[in-house]
């Protein structure tokens, strides 16, 4: 299991389906970040569009990670315009109290086709000076994302993926983000939290949800796992070959301390893992991509 990264959009709002508890108090924030370094991981993914997760962070961090070993990725606000983008660069820096960013995305890959030679010129120019180490696109769709592993200045991709979504899984996709050398950073591996839920706590709005995380349940029962442990290494034995970092998110820290000790448990046999395949092959898009869900 390659160290994970902290989705910080539960710091700054409400986020997630299964979210029982709402954003949590600065001290459990705190509690939680410190939990996130005590364990290894790596970065914390966070956005400007996360509510006040920029700013949490940076009030907090230098206190908890003060020689900084945790990396930082934020994002460029869908529809923002190219002439703002070095603007809002700075307000995020300023922020999180960051000189650089360790990532930046594109935070919709339907702003995909405004990368025009402007806007890499931007990011080039940004990324000569030190304040971006890295640019990259928060990808929904498998297309966009081969697409851009076509130009030199992406070196990160951020998709989806979980055992109920596949798409990103390709060996297509696999093999070229390895040839390019390219990071890739996972979201959605509890499909918002919906994978950790008792099938009858799963919302009738999404479709076909109860019966696929009851399916989950039933399998994980029966090979003597938890779903918790099993999400995790499913997309830790389907990503080995290239550089990659699971991002998980909480609003208690008991849940960040219990995933990171089902990541260290003995990864099941391959033989599960093709198992599940079997019996669940790609979950339909209704129920993997949220923005397609019903609002409540």
């Amino acid at each position: 299991m390659q160290p994970m990264t902290l989705g910080t959009a539960q710091l700054g709002m409400r986020y997630g389906i299964a979210n029982g508890s709402g954003q949590p108090s600065k001290m459990e924030a705190s509690s939680i970040l410190a939990s996130a370094h005590r364990h290894g991981f790596s970065h914390l993914d966070t956005a400007a569009a996360y509510g006040e997760s920029e700013s949490v962070i940076g009030a907090l961090l230098p206190h908890i990670d003060p020689g900084a070993s945790l990396k930082v990725v934020s994002k460029i606000p869908f529809g923002l315009p190219i002439e703002n983008w070095s603007a809002q660069l700075e307000r995020s820096l300023q922020k999180l109290g960051r000189s650089h960013l360790d990532g930046w995305l594109l935070h919709n890959d339907s702003d995909f086709p405004r990368l025009d030679k402007v806007a890499l010129d931007l990011v080039s120019e940004h990324m000569s000076k030190g304040k971006v180490r890295a640019f990259g696109v928060s990808c929904y769709s498998p297309e966009v994302a081969l697409a851009a592993l076509e130009m030199p200045q992406v070196s990160l991709l951020q998709v989806p993926a979980n055992v109920f979504d596949r798409r990103f899984l390709s060996q297509k996709l696999l093999v070229l983000l390895q040839s390019r050398k390219c990071f890739l950073f996972v979201r959605s591996a509890f499909l918002q939290g919906l994978c950790l839920l008792p099938p009858n706590a799963v919302p009738a709005r999404v479709p076909g949800g109860r019966q696929a995380v009851a399916t989950l349940v039933n399998f994980c029962r029966q090979h003597d796992l938890s779903p918790q442990a099993f999400c995790l290494h499913y997309l830790a034995d389907r990503l080995k070959t290239v550089p990659h970092s699971i991002i998980v998110g909480v609003e208690k820290t008991e849940q960040l301390d219990e995933l990171a000790a089902f990541a260290v448990q003995p990864s099941p046999p391959e033989e599960v893992f093709a198992a599940w395949e079997e019996i669940f092959p790609q979950g339909n898009i209704h129920l993997v991509n949220p923005q397609l869900w019903p609002h409540a």
